[in-house]
């Protein structure tokens, strides 16, 4: 990647200065030669590492092996409800289950928390000294799942896919897939889809931006592919309504 590759000949440059300088060091006590300026500043890469995150495949996997709760499974389709609408918008061309991922994580209810969710919080002091140590041990651990989509490096094409060849999702073949829409991700993303000027500035404005600061920017080029996004979008809003 050029993000973090160098030029040979540039780190030989700098390799060469540092080993001139520790010569001269050593018979000039001290002095130098080069003064260390070091590698020029490049722009970095946009990915984010994340942690505690399982490869999908494994994840769905253990999840037919181990039915889950209902309270679970109802939670890992929403987060996958919001992958499914990321990736049609974005009209991602290689989404498979390689490339996204899942963390699963077991939360453990603390007294505090046990006090809150039974609304005493306003009589913390009073309500603490009441739970045994019984009812503390045997209250059931949460799960938070989340679900993060790396490598998207093939989203945001300049026409249409199905004019190519066809460029399937991946995860249209799982059971997640055949529940519709469910009535959380309608009130979450609906609003949104059908506000135009959150469209353009928040989203078309956005990635304007962002593309821009790529070297081999080309406006006409991001037009063409943010033309595609705003089909996609009026395509999954008439999909919800319906």
């Amino acid at each position: 990647s050029d993000s973090f590759n160098y030029p040979a000949i540039e780190r030989h440059l700098i390799t060469a200065k540092r080993e001139i300088n520790e010569s001269v060091g050593r018979h000039m006590h001290g002095r130098r030669v080069f003064q260390p300026k070091g590698l020029h500043p490049k722009v970095g890469s946009f990915q984010l590492f994340v942690e505690k995150y399982d490869d999908a495949d494994a994840f769905l996997k253990q999840f037919d092996r181990d039915s889950p709760s209902p309270d679970v499974a109802i939670q890992f389709q929403r987060q996958f409800e919001k992958l499914v609408v990321l990736d049609y918008i974005i009209r991602n061309t290689d989404r498979n289950n390689s490339n996204w991922l899942v963390k699963y994580e077991t939360k453990k209810v603390n007294e505090r928390d046990m006090i809150e969710n039974a609304g005493e919080v306003n009589h913390l002091s009073n309500a603490a000294t009441t739970i045994t140590t019984d009812e503390t041990t045997s209250a059931k651990p949460t799960v938070d799942i989340r679900i993060a989509a790396i490598d998207n490096g093939l989203a945001f094409p300049f026409k249409h896919p199905d004019e190519w060849r066809t460029y399937p999702f991946h995860w249209a073949w799982l059971p997640q897939a055949k529940t519709p829409f469910s009535d959380d991700i309608k009130a979450l993303v609906l609003p949104l889809l059908a506000d135009m000027n959150f469209i353009q500035h928040e989203i078309c404005d956005e990635i304007q931006r962002l593309f821009s600061q790529d070297k081999n920017y080309e406006r006409r080029l991001v037009e063409r592919q943010l033309s595609v996004m705003r089909g996609q979008i009026i395509n999954l809003a008439q999909a919800m309504r319906d």
